[in-house]
């Protein structure tokens, strides 16, 4: 029923792991 909550759910957390990889690479 939720899946456009969930996939922006989802869309989250793989943008707070790029921002991890980002500040990694810094």
């Amino acid at each position: 029923l939720n899946q456009k909550l969930s996939l922006k759910q989802k869309l989250r957390e793989v943008e707070a792991v790029l921002r991890v990889l980002k500040t990694r690479r810094n």
